[in-house]
C-alpha cells in the first residue's frame, strides 16, 4: 500500500524502513499550520520502504512511503 501526503505540509515519519506498523499506528505525520493528518495502518504490516526521511516538505500526492502486509 502506498502512504501518499493528503495535503502539503512537513512530513514527520514515525517508523523505520523494515519496521512493523501495528493496527491502528500512524506511521506517517503530516502537519500544516494548525492542520494535522495522521496515517493510520490498516492491519498489522511492514513498512517496506521509505521515501521521504526525517523531517521534510512535502506537497499533496507525495509519495511518502511504502507498507504492506508482515
Amino acid at each position: 500500500m502506498n502512504v501518499l501526503a493528503p495535503f502539503a505540509g512537513i512530513f514527520r515519519c514515525q517508523v523505520n524502513g523494515g519496521g512493523t506498523v501495528g493496527i491502528g499506528v500512524a506511521p506517517a505525520i503530516v502537519d500544516a499550520t494548525e492542520l494535522v493528518a495522521s496515517v493510520a495502518s490498516p492491519g498489522l504490516s511492514k513498512a517496506y520502504r521509505i521515501v521521504v526521511a526525517g523531517l521534510r516538505d512535502v506537497v499533496a500526492g507525495d509519495l511518502l512511503m511504502e507498507i504492506g502486509e508482515k
